[in-house]
């Protein structure tokens, strides 16, 4: 079969959990299908526009650059009245429009595997359904209902009652989005709050949590013990959103605890948590690393956490951490509580609470009596989010 995957984003270039899904269901794929991915390039000059195909680990990738006034790849470096303009833009974007239906013409596709198309330019899910090509949409975040892609605990009033410029996104996203034959949420908590708003009314609506690539997902039978001194790690952005803060004071508040708590990932918070590693000793920042860097340091890591405080909606930083066996202390936020069980395969706290999270970072790194069992429903929870798994369930529409 031959399938065309759609996400703005596409290795070298990457952002976040959406990314890592892409990458992990197309290189499953394209073990037994013809694989074909449309995602964008930075600006290199009018023939950018266009789409330059080429074969990159055995998938042919199509990246072109979407007219706009810069590329999605950069959009954090610009202020937020420019990211306003852009916005606008990416809704009514003619240019991807086009290119998408050039693109359908020409590959052919049996089925579209579109996901996020914030930066392509939401116009790409009209030339889609145009097309009459069997699609599969998945939704990874509420960047159709929120134009920032953020929705942060103490300032969520879309979820009740949206502002004028959140209406104007709802209507609009909704119309261009329609009903493709199929729509994946990797949340409860966001089908309900996209079937809250009345989008995909046609379409068949599925949960099927996030895959998990097949080398992460440890065997049943490897036991986890507790480190001394235990190994925190938080893993992805280091933005303000994230919660980074929350942890590190959420750490200093235990000045006396015996840990380390290492931070992967980039944004824009970094230089605030190389500063606090010199005050700390007990910090580490280790910057981007590659998946099997990433993999190596779980295996090692007694709890990620991941302390959100924007409406998650299915972390793979948790899906990743459990698979290898290791519990996860997270904020009760978004989809995170569906995924992390207090006391069963890590720690539920408030989001933005530094004293409970304090109080859950002491309790976990002397918990070695529960340490075990915690690793082994950590595992348990995710083992059926094999992407091999994931992979038979989306091509032969079971639910």
């Amino acid at each position: 079969m031959k399938i065309l995957v759609i996400n703005s984003l596409y290795p070298p270039y990457h952002r976040g959990g959406a990314e890592v899904v892409v990458q992990t269901l197309t290189n499953s794929l394209k073990k037994e299908h013809e694989m074909h991915v449309l995602t964008l390039q930075p600006w290199k000059g009018f023939s950018s526009m266009r789409t330059s195909s080429q074969i990159e680990d055995s998938v042919t990738v199509h990246r072109f650059f979407s007219l706009n006034i810069f590329s999605f790849i950069n959009i954090e470096r610009h202020s937020f009245s420019i990211r306003l303009i852009w916005h606008i833009l990416d809704a009514i974007n003619i240019h991807s429009y086009f290119v998408t239906r050039d693109l359908i013409r020409r590959i052919k596709p049996d089925l579209v595997l579109s996901h996020n198309v914030k930066g392509i330019g939401y116009t790409i899910l009209r030339a889609i359904q145009c097309s009459n090509v069997r699609t599969i949409h998945t939704v990874h975040d509420v960047q159709m209902i929120e134009p920032s892609g953020l929705i942060m605990w103490g300032n969520d009033q879309v979820l009740n009652k949206p502002s004028l410029i959140q209406w104007l996104t709802i209507v609009g996203s909704r119309w261009l989005a329609g009903s493709p034959k199929k729509v994946i949420f990797p949340s409860r908590f966001l089908k309900e709050l996209y079937g809250k708003y009345g989008f995909f009314k046609q379409s068949e609506k599925v949960i099927f949590p996030n895959p998990v690539a097949d080398d992460f997902l440890i065997t049943s039978e490897k036991v986890k013990q507790l480190h001394a001194p235990c190994h925190f790690l938080i893993l992805g952005q280091v933005g303000e959103h994230k919660g980074i803060r929350v942890a590190i004071e959420a750490l200093q508040m235990a000045p006396n605890l015996a840990c380390r708590l290492s931070i992967v990932g980039d944004g824009a918070l970094v230089n605030y948590v190389k500063e606090q590693t010199k005050k700390d000793p007990r910090i580490e920042y280790l910057g981007r690393l590659d998946r099997d860097q990433v993999r190596k340091t779980l295996s090692e890591t007694d709890y990620v956490i991941v302390p959100s405080l924007c409406y998650e909606n299915s972390p793979m930083a948790i899906y990743e951490s459990m698979a290898m066996g290791t519990p996860v202390i997270a904020a009760r936020i978004g989809g995170v509580a569906e995924l992390v069980d207090d006391g069963v395969n890590g720690y539920i706290v408030t989001p933005g609470s530094i004293q409970e999270l304090a109080d859950a970072l002491q309790k976990a790194a002397n918990n070695s009596i529960e340490y075990t069992n915690l690793s082994k429903a950590a595992r348990k929870k995710v083992e059926a989010s094999a992407v091999s798994v994931y992979r038979e369930k989306l091509l032969t529409n079971k639910t």
